[in-house]
């Protein structure tokens, strides 16, 4: 309702939106199932993705992810997650794929009969690598119990494809409480398998890894698991508010009681979601807190960007992160947002609009951190350099 008000303005819709994840992380039940329930609704709601597609994935198309992408996915469903791409470059499907799940997506037939609009796109399929050759494999946050694929075309991946025309795949894997920290199908294995399918399809120069929160937390375990088994590294790394050390020494952190007030994590949530991943031992362990991997693991990173707010509550351990990367000389760019909670970047599309506004002057820390973001990504050769974009080059942090 806050972001219908015509009298609002953007900043108090996106503070009414920070509140309102509050509130509900508050008073959700304890159960990481019935959590999960709540935060998988646009799976059981395929109105909710033709509405948001309509609203924010203007010249995007999407597409399920097969079971040769990922092998497992969520629920009982068939998908294991979704592509993205630029409409145009879209392929054209030989059986829309509506029709092995009409239960389930019928309110997008008739979308899909008038030309494909809005949800899952069933009569395109994703550009070939030799047609597109650029890709972004972006690992999903919430505390690795929460969400899904399906959360994130509207939250960030249909404003990804625009800034740089790329593919991007979000893929669905295994979460807690199904499945834990090192358990067989866990996600950072089902991950890294994704990860080896797209070296061979697009090579480790056209491949970006991209994670918020506890999908932070897996892209970077993710490339560090590759480099055990003597993988090339990818083209570059962006970090989103990463959850980087889930120990129990990084609940000493100061920035975690000083900032309780700030961000819409509550404490005790994060907690309980670090015992739901891993027990306290194995939360030592640097594929499950990268923070604490060896100096020599970072410094066989790729590039990266790095963003997150001063206001979160994991504000402290990711200060720390980017001292190791600085050290290690794969820090490309940072941005720390002045007075921004937890994954702030995620919100900008979605308040601001499809584009958001580029003009100096009203540029919000969360479209700031988007730019930043593209900028990163042109260094890289994955966006079309823009004037208005701001450079962010070399090991100099920004904020």
């Amino acid at each position: 309702l806050a972001l219908l008000n015509p009298l609002a303005s953007k900043e108090s819709k996106l503070d009414s939106i920070f509140t309102n994840i509050r509130n509900l992380a508050l008073a959700a039940p304890q159960s990481l199932l019935a959590m999960q329930s709540v935060t998988d609704f646009p799976i059981s709601m395929p109105c909710l993705g033709f509405c948001c597609q309509c609203m924010l994935g203007s010249g995007v198309a999407s597409s399920p992810a097969s079971k040769e992408v990922m092998p497992t996915g969520i629920g009982i469903f068939p998908e294991r997650g979704i592509w993205l791409f630029p409409r145009e470059q879209g392929r054209r499907a030989g059986l829309c794929w509506l029709a092995k799940d009409a239960c389930r997506r019928c309110s997008f037939c008739a979308c899909c009969c008038l030309g494909g609009l809005g949800g899952c796109d069933g009569s395109l399929e994703p550009p070939l690598p030799q047609e597109n050759p650029k890709v972004i494999m972006y690992l999903h946050g919430g505390a690795f119990a929460l969400t899904n694929a399906e959360t994130y075309p509207w939250l960030l991946g249909y404003e990804l494809v625009r800034r740089t025309g790329a593919v991007v795949l979000i893929p669905d894997f295994q979460r807690t409480p199904q499945v834990r920290f090192e358990e067989p199908g866990d996600p950072i294995s089902q991950c890294l398998q994704l990860y080896r399918n797209l070296l061979l399809l697009y090579g480790p120069s056209r491949i970006v890894l991209m994670g918020d929160s506890a999908g932070g937390n897996l892209a970077m375990a993710v490339l560090f698991a590759a480099q055990s088994e003597g993988l090339t590294s990818c083209a570059g790394l962006v970090l989103i508010s990463p959850w980087a050390d889930t120990s129990e020494e990084a609940a000493c952190d100061p920035t975690r009681s000083s900032n309780s007030e700030n961000d819409f994590l509550p404490e005790a949530r994060i907690r309980s979601f670090a015992d739901a991943y891993a027990t306290a031992a194995l939360r030592e362990k640097p594929l499950a807190s990268p923070l604490l991997a060896p100096q020599d693991w970072f410094v066989k990173l790729p590039p990266v960007f790095l963003t997150f707010g001063s206001h979160e509550i994991l504000c402290g351990q990711q200060q720390k992160l980017a001292a190791r990367l600085r050290e290690a000389k794969v820090l490309r760019g940072m941005y720390e947002a002045p007075q921004m909670p937890h994954v702030f970047p995620l919100f900008a599309a979605v308040v601001w609009g499809a584009g958001t506004p580029t003009a100096e002057a009203s540029r919000p820390p969360a479209v700031e951190a988007l730019l930043h973001m593209q900028s990163f990504l042109v260094s890289l050769g994955f966006a079309s350099a823009n004037e208005e974009v701001p450079f962010v080059l070399g090991d100099e942090s920004i904020s």
